[in-house]
């Protein structure tokens, strides 16, 4: 029977101990582990349908911008139109940005545009401020908002 004596030990002498439990490192090595896996599991959760929103969301902001910089710079106003055919932009010169769709609508594939306050277009001026406003596209329950608070860049919500 074991006791605290020295020499009672059941191990013979110089055998090591076996540790019980697990070391801080190997349960972090777990966590990581864990960790890297669910961020692959959420991004794969999400869908295609919120990663086309999200890529459709920041492509119309930067245009935005960009076309918000061309109307300071060129002293004209250009206009954000949209109907059953898809996005258009109106009021800009021919050779100003060639990446940017104008007479060709630019399809929205079953998204919906909304914008506060409501107007037919959304209009860009010659002035670095202007009206705040909020343009939401929808497509089914997902939403994102693109939102100018009237003197900042628009940023994606």
């Amino acid at each position: 029977m074991p006791t605290s004596a020295a020499g009672s030990d059941p191990a013979p002498a110089g055998a090591a101990r076996r540790p019980r439990g697990l070391t801080l490192l190997e349960l972090l090595v777990v966590l990581a582990i864990v960790g890297i896996a669910s961020v692959g599991v959420v991004q794969a959760w999400r869908g295609d349908a919120d990663r086309r929103l999200d890529r459709l969301a920041t492509g119309l902001r930067d245009q935005i911008e960009a076309v918000r910089a061309l109307a300071r710079a060129g002293g004209t106003r250009a206009e954000l139109a949209w109907d059953a055919q898809g996005l258009r932009w109106r009021g800009l010169p021919e050779a100003a940005l060639p990446e940017l769709p104008r007479a060709r609508p630019w399809p929205l594939e079953d998204v919906a545009l909304t914008l506060e306050p409501p107007q037919p277009a959304l209009s860009l001026g010659t002035e670095p401020m202007g009206p705040p406003w909020r343009l939401t596209l929808r497509h089914g329950e997902r939403t994102r908002t693109l939102a100018f608070d009237g003197w900042g860049a628009v940023r994606v919500e």
